[in-house]
């Protein structure tokens, strides 16, 4: 199984219809962005991040990754958490989107 980097609308989607599971019996790993983590103000979404600490990992993206990742991808308007995934996608082997 590949790992896997994740955005806040997969989680919040998969949330609505009760289907969270899905994501750790897709993938080995996930890894959410703490900038992802706040965007998202839903209880149950955090709760499933919380109980599920070997399978899923909040990572701080350092500043320096942020600014390089958005000068890499210039072309595009991104968020931070858009940023922040995108880091983590270029550092991580084996991970999709």
């Amino acid at each position: 199984m590949a790992d896997a980097v994740s955005d806040a609308g997969p989680l919040i989607h998969l949330d609505e219809i009760l289907h969270l599971k899905l994501l750790t019996e897709t993938f080995n790993h996930i890894f959410i962005p703490d900038h992802v983590v706040r965007e998202i103000s839903n209880s149950s979404v955090h709760t499933f991040i919380h109980q599920s600490p070997d399978a899923i990992s909040t990572e701080k993206v350092p500043e320096r990754s942020l600014f390089s990742t958005k000068e890499t991808f210039s072309c595009f308007r991104l968020h931070l958490a858009d940023l922040a995934v995108l880091a983590i996608l270029c550092k991580t082997e084996n991970a999709i989107d």
